[in-house]
């Protein structure tokens, strides 16, 4: 059972970190509704959607791998149980993605 909270906790930041790279470097060039940094508002004309993923990349580029080092440290050193723990995790996680929503519709 240890594996599988250390694969569900440290996967969230690794995605991250690898979606950032793709939206900083390789943005999907057209608005879609399929992949992408989707809202209303980076969605409401190409230069907001085009600023949203320059924006959402260089967020997760820095966040993703800040994530992955703390989740692994408490791991290693927090004394809670490993359900509460990745329960902790994961509400950080999804902390730092309202954050990055809040952040691009700014």
């Amino acid at each position: 059972m240890t594996l599988f909270f250390y694969l569900t906790d440290l996967l969230m930041p690794v995605v991250m970190t690898g979606l950032g790279i793709l939206f900083l470097y390789h943005p999907p060039k057209n608005i879609n509704s399929f992949y992408g940094y989707r809202t209303a508002r980076s969605m409401a004309s190409q230069e907001a959607w085009d600023y949203a993923h320059k924006e959402a990349g260089k967020l997760w580029v820095r966040m993703g791998p800040s994530l992955f080092g703390l989740i692994l440290l408490s791991k290693l050193l927090a004394p809670l149980p490993e359900e509460i723990l990745s329960l902790v995790h994961m509400s950080v996680l999804l902390a730092a993605l309202v954050y990055t929503i809040i952040h691009g519709e700014r």
